[in-house]
């Protein structure tokens, strides 16, 4: 049974021995499962339990890993499923996997780990990208941190990747048993963000590439001019590898090669997917984008590499919706329930004052006035706003009196802010549009949060706007899926509390005409 794969020395809850017999029932017919799981439910332990109760690595594959066996070109070996691997979107989520559990291994990028030969610079622009001989000798005397973890990551029974780095992997080795897709509900926009490409005259102009940006977007003819661009990108990076490699090398010489390198592998990867996914081209002054319309045919990237697929959220809105978009078209279902009380997450909206787009001129300044009432009324307790955008933000920041907000901006990223918010000893008030997912703000870190605008997507991005025309429900949806996130933020343990208020006045009727698709611990939440 696998409930007897549950981590060892951790008593399971009753809610987590009833969730883990219904997947374990739900895989014996299906490969895929979609499961709807709140904070609280133990998400974490779940996705341990499929690990241990996954096929051992092979010895044989062990061997051919840590020996770089398996990366020379002529290695034709085809292992089968083995292990699990759980999927996220952010290096904090990751780091919540090893801190839980010992005996889980995760991979980062290259620049996060310092080259052994040169510590001057990170493994992405290490010397043994101009000296194969040095790669060898490295991985020899097994010295390179980057590689060394990559190793250990793939032949450990169980290893926490983001969809980045899982994107990354050599593709013949990361053949899982069980694939756990965590924060689920991002994958669509996991996929958009590694499948869009993004060109200016002025990136062209940095990377002393020698054409210009077409014209006009048409699909064949623009197709013509990536293939072109493909091809000079990839003898300009042979040119610069061997400039680097010289003693003349400098540090623009480096920031040039890493840019390149990236821009060469995006172009090469929207080249090979183009014939089976149709993309978006918009020209816009001097920027051209590509971006996939469905990501339906681009999933396989990620679900191919696994035997089962359990994928979970706590805001798995619409399942059937949700499915289709990822091309699943069979699949189990699962909700599970909260293992919180309502009571102690309260969610009261306002219906004053709507923000759309023809409104949010003369009601943001109202609603303004209603978030500083708020703020004060919760004068002693730290907090925190979500904006949804940059423009809010600003807004507010020239609105709101008094010193304890802080307000993300260009300069600072999340990381930095969040972490000037643990420390602050005083009840500080994080300012932000983009800390709606992966933000652990238990506790006395928000006693309250104030969400200010409904966040839907913005149609003036022609993929949204196109898919809007096709399917409201899914621009509805995706809507819906944000918002269940964000006001999940401040409640993290079952003794945990925080009250959360939305100040847009659409958000009642909404929320009332989507109440059969949305989760139950977020709907009982509603006052």
């Amino acid at each position: 049974m696998l409930i007897s794969k549950f981590p060892a020395n951790i008593q399971p809850r009753a809610a987590q021995i009833e969730l883990i017999e219904q997947i374990e029932k739900a895989f014996e017919e299906y490969d895929f499962v979609i499961c709807s799981a709140p904070t609280g439910t133990g998400k974490s332990f779940l996705s341990k339990t499929l690990a241990n109760a996954s096929r051992d690595i092979d010895p044989d594959f062990i061997d051919d890993v840590t020996t770089f066996k398996a990366f020379r070109q002529d290695y034709e070996e085809v292992w089968p499923d083995q292990g699990a691997a759980v999927l996220t979107i952010t290096k904090a989520l990751q780091d919540q996997y090893t801190s839980l559990f010992d005996d889980c291994e995760s991979l980062k990028g290259k620049s996060n780990y310092m080259c052994a030969v040169d510590t001057n610079c990170d493994v992405e622009v290490a010397p043994c990208l101009y000296l194969p001989k040095l790669k060898k000798e490295c991985w020899s005397q097994h010295k390179c941190p980057y590689y060394e973890q990559r190793n250990k990551a793939l032949t450990n029974k169980f290893s926490a990747y983001s969809y980045d780095m899982f994107f990354a992997l050599p593709s013949g080795l990361k053949q899982k048993e069980y694939l756990i897709c965590d924060e689920a509900s991002e994958i669509e926009d996991q996929l958009v963000k590694h499948f869009t490409l993004s060109i200016t005259s002025r990136t062209l102009k940095f990377l002393d590439i020698k054409t210009k940006l077409p014209n006009v977007t048409n699909y064949n003819t623009f197709f013509k001019w990536l293939t072109d661009l493909d091809s000079l990108m990839s003898d300009l990076v042979v040119e610069l590898k061997n400039t680097i490699s010289s003693n003349k090398k400098t540090e623009k010489d480096i920031t040039k090669y890493k840019a390149l390198t990236r821009l060469n592998d995006k172009v090469k990867l929207i080249i090979e997917s183009w014939n089976t996914c149709k993309y978006v081209i918009t020209k816009k002054d001097d920027n051209i984008t590509v971006t996939p319309l469905y990501i339906s045919t681009l999933s396989s990237k990620i679900f191919k590499y696994g035997k089962k697929i359990l994928l979970m959220s706590a805001t798995i809105i619409d399942p059937q919706n949700f499915a289709k978009t990822l091309g699943i078209e069979k699949y189990k279902f699962i909700e599970t329930k909260s293992p919180f009380s309502a009571d102690k997450s309260p969610i009261y909206i306002s219906s004053k004052y709507k923000l759309n787009y023809k409104s949010l001129q003369e009601n943001l300044p109202k609603v303004a006035n209603l978030i500083q009432q708020i703020c004060d009324e919760h004068g002693d307790e730290k907090g925190v706003i979500h904006t949804h955008t940059g423009y809010i933000t600003e807004f507010l920041k020239n609105k709101l009196s008094g010193n304890r907000f802080q307000y993300r901006y260009e300069e600072i990223n999340n990381e930095k802010l969040i972490q000037e918010h643990i420390v602050a000893d005083y009840p500080s008030v994080l300012v932000s549009p983009s800390i709606t997912h992966g933000v652990d703000l238990k506790d006395d870190l928000a006693r309250f949060q104030i969400i200010v605008k409904l966040p839907y997507m913005p149609l003036g991005d022609e993929r949204i706007k196109t898919l809007f025309e096709e399917d409201s429900n899914w621009y509805t949806n995706k809507m819906l899926s944000n918002l269940v996130q964000a006001c999940g933020r401040g409640v993290r343990s079952q003794d945990d509390w925080c009250i959360t208020y939305i100040l847009d006045g659409g958000a009642s009727n909404v929320i009332q005409r989507s109440k059969t698709k949305l989760p139950k611990f977020f709907v009982d939440r509603v006052q």
